[in-house]
């Protein structure tokens, strides 16, 4: 008789995982905002040389992104994962070293900022293909929704404990304290004792471009992996790159205060907590393809309150934002959370990494593109109706959707076994 398995809230292995991920996670948004503000404030960093920060965070999905994908396919993924958890650690402990020996500089971020971010490629890849093997392919959706429901916590309490922990202490000072948030994850991962799948040997490996050419083949072989990449490149496009982008120079533009700007933004975070816990119920009860097509119905229409609030009177423009975050802040997850188990579910173990890695690529790497497109439109029509396009680009996912077997799915297929 096989033995009995736990409910995710009662299993010891995944609840070691899920507090390594969140500790992590809540690590990843107090860096982030420690490191501006060492810039910023510490550095006295020009504007150019922020825009370079900023770029150098993004730059290792697009150099390592497809690279990660297939070390996590040759590699036991746990490892990578601790791995990946103390090397963030040290670069970032090196920085209030520096501070305390009068030796930092806007270089040190640059390489710091680089190498977090190839770490977090890692990280972040080795992940999504670990649950699986983890939980069962059953319990993906369950797993998916908790792990995003802790990085929807972190998402609310990394930036108010980043803010806090850099008045009372200097933010150099402040990223030393977080590097121990990932000596803290790596503890919790290597604490797991559920053994993962067998790896491939060395004389199974092959050149990594053969290794990464077989992951987009697959993808672009397989019609619903197929539209799941292009979805993600889409959103990459209209949302994080085009709106992203002008979203701050426009709530600016319209008088949005720095007050106003928290409360925007803490109720986004509260909201992706809500859409962690009923994305399983929508799905369940619309049915997963219609949830997927029609999550990104409601994103384009939510999206499309911030362009509207310029059209309102001052005093009513909070509201009209709030409830546009709100609502993006909920579907965001539930798009996440099932698509993102839907991948998982129909991609063999082997593949994981490679066809995770291009998802991501697809999601993110196409930002930076998205941003210059975006700024170069509001250069010639404005902020306002700019944003207006990239919530009409928010819709076309749907429409791209539509064309795919994805509309005829009422629940999760069986998982791939090859």
């Amino acid at each position: 008789m096989s033995p009995v398995t736990p409910r995710l809230r009662d299993d010891p292995e995944f609840l070691k995982l899920w507090t390594g991920g969140f500790v992590s996670t809540l690590g990843f948004h107090i860096s982030i905002l420690a490191m501006q503000l060492t810039a910023a404030a510490v550095l006295g960093a020009s504007p150019f040389e922020m825009g370079v920060l900023g770029a150098a965070q993004f730059l290792p999905r697009l150099l390592f992104g497809l690279v990660a994908g297939v070390w996590v396919d040759r590699l036991r993924r746990r490892p990578l994962m601790i791995v990946a958890d103390l090397g963030r650690a040290v670069l970032l402990a090196s920085i209030p070293v520096a501070h305390v020996l009068g030796w930092l500089s806007m270089a040190q971020l640059y390489v710091v900022a680089v190498g977090v971010g190839s770490f977090s490629v890692f990280f972040g890849v080795a992940a999504q293909a670990y649950v699986p093997a983890l939980v069962g392919r059953e319990r993906l959706v369950d797993a998916n929704a908790r792990m995003s429901a802790g990085e929807a916590i972190a998402q609310i309490g990394g930036p108010n404990l980043a803010g806090a922990m850099v008045q009372l202490l200097t933010a150099p000072i402040a990223i030393g304290l977080d590097a121990l948030s990932y000596i803290v994850s790596a503890i919790f991962i290597a604490w797991i004792r559920r053994p993962e799948p067998p790896v491939p040997t060395r004389a199974d490996r092959r050149h990594i471009a053969t290794e990464i050419r077989e992951g987009l083949r697959v993808v672009a072989a397989h019609p619903v992996l197929r539209a799941l990449v292009g979805a993600s490149l889409n959103i990459g496009l209209f949302t994080g790159g085009f709106r992203g982008a002008l979203i701050i120079l426009y709530l600016v533009q319209i008088g949005i205060s720095p007050i106003e700007f928290g409360i925007i933004y803490g109720v986004g975070g509260a909201s992706a907590l809500l859409g962690a816990i009923v994305a399983r119920p929508i799905a369940a009860s619309v049915g997963l393809g219609r949830t997927l097509v029609g999550v990104h119905l409601a994103t384009a229409a939510f999206a499309a309150f911030v362009p509207l609030a310029g059209l309102v009177a001052p005093e009513a423009r909070l509201a009209l934002l709030l409830v546009g975050q709100i609502g993006l802040g909920v579907f965001s997850p539930v798009w996440g959370i099932n698509g993102g188990s839907l991948q998982q579910v129909i991609t063999p173990d082997r593949l994981l990494g490679r066809v995770n890695a291009t998802q991501q690529l697809a999601l993110f790497g196409v930002n930076p593109l998205g941003a210059l497109l975006g700024g170069l439109i509001a250069s010639i029509v404005g902020l306002q109706l700019t944003l207006a396009i990239a919530a009409a680009g928010a819709g076309l996912t749907a429409i791209l959707l539509l064309v795919t077997p994805i509309k005829h799915l009422r629940a999760m297929p069986l998982p791939a076994t090859t």
